[in-house]
């Protein structure tokens, strides 16, 4: 029994872009052990002398490849999740500065300087100003 694995190393992310990330790390998790149950079978085969040891070396290395690439994916797939997440508490964390901003109905001093950074402002040659407002992290940077 031949279990297929995932694409390739390279391609985790991209798939994790248009996927569910949950469904790409339980798949991962299904395919490794699939994988660990495959060499298993191998062992079991060559014990009862179905297979023998010149074949079970060859395909115990490949799928001991297979699987050592499937566990660096499930590695890399984690940490992108990790990433999202930690993302993710800072944009809620940001839009609940924003929403107790909104609600008081007045904008304060400190408001103003929990939002934005520094305000730069450049005399323009002829006339007018460029003024690119540079707000603190995770706010955007504007620039006009």
């Amino acid at each position: 029994m031949r279990t297929k694995g995932l694409r390739s190393f390279s391609q985790v992310e991209i798939m994790m872009k248009n996927k569910d990330n949950g469904k790409v790390i339980e798949r991962l998790q299904t395919a490794i052990h699939a994988k660990k149950g495959e060499i298993k079978n191998y062992s079991k085969q060559l014990a009862k002398e179905l297979i023998n040891e010149e074949l079970f070396l060859e395909m115990t290395q490949e799928s001991s490849a297979e699987l050592e690439k499937l566990e660096r994916q499930l590695i890399e797939a984690e940490s992108i999740q990790e990433l999202r997440d930690n993302e993710k508490e800072k944009v809620a964390s940001a839009m609940g500065i924003l929403k107790e901003i909104i609600d008081k109905k007045e904008l304060t001093h400190a408001d103003v300087t929990t939002l934005i950074d520094k305000i730069v402002v450049n005399e323009r040659k002829g006339e007018g100003l460029d003024i690119e407002v540079v707000w603190n992290t995770p706010f955007l940077v504007i620039g006009e």
